[in-house]
């Protein structure tokens, strides 16, 4: 049976896209054009950059030294026995595993604990270190070393004081066991109040070791850290808690010879001595180009701790040169900076550290005039004000006078001009009381003394 021939539809070839509504003909739809295949050059160059992937040399793993690659524990140890700071410099890992406050704190003790090869020691607050002796130059090389760190600041070292408090009253305490049983033993007389007497028993005189309190009472000297206020983590309220930076300890001082030596009688001496033996200051130190208040603790706190020292003490005799200072030049810089940005305890401090040992080791080297000068060219800047102006010069007035020659125009002019000005303030009165001080030093500099003016006349005649 024949079927009827199909009639085809008008606009039947086209068919709708629901996704733009362009009507297309039939058939296998359009790509997109994110679908479509790159051209030759974009395939290209896709091809050569996968292929320098492919065949780029891999950067190999960075090696781990032998070094590195111990535990921590026995790297501390090799650390400790070497005494080396540039160890933790050498690689990040070292440093990781040897910045710690435990560490540093073993390194304070090492560098700034006083003993020789009599005395008894404490070990135990060496740990995880195993202490030994170490010679006065090795000391003074870690002591240069660690004051040149970040983090040796005046409260690290305060947080060391008592054990090294300890270390240093446990030494005393066997050496003057030691010293008055000997001197019992050999009959040496006590002198006290004009009568003789046997020595005390130690063990009547001397506290228990394990008895801290007794220690603390029969060793203190009554003063805690000096200078108190100017470090940060220390307050007024702690001083009597605080573990003294000094300690009294005992020496027999030979009494003058009578007509009958025998027996021979002693004194019993009571001296202070600093736990903190400090035996130098680095240049840097001195050498500051601003200067905050951890800067100045930190020195006042070495100089006080230096200044007690003595040569003459029996049990430090063999240590050598006692003190090293900073040089002439690296003081009377940090001086300058001092006077520059108005830090009178600044320059009070870096006085008292040439006064107690660059005087005396660099006795040619006087205090510069250009101190002087430098503090009259910043009264000229009005936006540095004149407060501290009459307080400075009287400081250096106080110890370099003789510097000051008396036809100096820079001071001279400076103190006129103070004298002359109309302020009222308090800090002016103090600055016109020094001008005026300084006029007359130098009026004094310029006319000879009586008794040279006396000798001038007799010789007219």
């Amino acid at each position: 049976m024949l079927m009827p021939r199909k009639h085809i539809r008008r606009g039947g070839d086209t068919t709708s896209d629901t996704n733009d509504g362009v009507r297309h003909r039939r058939g296998r739809p359009m790509k997109r054009v994110d679908q479509l295949k790159p051209s030759r050059t974009a395939r290209t160059i896709r091809a050569n950059l996968i292929h320098e992937q492919l065949t780029a040399e891999v950067e190999p793993r960075k090696k781990v030294s032998a070094l590195e690659s111990l535990p921590v524990e026995i790297i501390e140890q090799i650390f400790f026995h070497c005494l080396e700071l540039d160890l933790p410099r050498a690689s990040v890992h070292l440093a990781r595993a040897l910045s710690r406050p435990s560490v540093y704190s073993v390194l304070v003790l090492f560098a700034f604990f006083e003993a020789d090869e009599t005395s008894h020691v404490e070990t135990r607050h060496f740990s995880p270190a195993t202490f030994r002796l170490i010679g006065f130059d090795e000391q003074r090389r870690l002591q240069e070393a660690i004051l040149v760190t970040r983090w040796c600041t005046p409260e690290f070292l305060q947080s060391c004081i008592p054990a090294l408090n300890r270390l240093a009253m446990v030494r005393h305490w066997h050496r003057e066991r030691e010293l008055l049983t000997a001197a019992r033993s050999a009959g040496i007389l006590w002198t006290r109040g004009g009568q003789s007497a046997q020595l005390a028993d130690p063990d009547i005189l001397l506290p228990a070791i394990d008895d801290e309190i007794g220690m603390q009472d029969y060793f203190s000297f009554g003063l805690a850290i000096p200078d108190i206020k100017w470090l940060g983590a220390v307050t007024y309220d702690s001083i009597n808690t605080s573990p003294s930076l000094f300690i009294k300890t005992t020496y027999l001082s030979d009494h003058p010879v009578r007509s009958q030596p025998q027996p021979k009688e002693v004194w019993l001496e009571r001296l202070m001595k600093s736990v903190l033996a400090v035996h130098t200051i680095p240049e840097h130190l001195v050498r500051r180009k601003t200067w905050t208040y951890r800067d100045i603790g930190l020195l006042r706190l070495l100089l006080s701790a230096l200044g007690t020292r003595d040569s003459s003490l029996p049990d430090n005799k063999d240590w050598g040169p006692i003190r090293r200072g900073p040089s002439p030049q690296a003081t009377f810089e940090g001086m300058a900076n001092a006077v520059r940005e108005g830090n009178r305890m600044a320059l009070e401090v870096l006085i008292d550290v040439y006064n107690s040992i660059v005087k005396h080791e660099y006795p040619d080297q006087p205090l510069p005039l250009r101190l002087f000068h430098l503090v009259c060219e910043r009264a000229q800047d009005p936006a540095k004000g004149t407060g501290l102006q009459g307080s400075i010069i009287s400081l250096l007035l106080d110890n370099a006078a003789e510097q000051v020659p008396a036809d100096d125009e820079i001071l001279t002019h400076w103190a006129i001009h103070v004298t002359n000005s109309a302020a009222t303030t308090k800090h002016h009165h103090i600055t016109v009381a020094t001008a005026t001080r300084l006029l007359q030093h130098m009026e004094n500099q310029g006319h000879p003394s009586n008794h040279h003016a006396i000798g001038a006349r007799d010789g007219d005649r």
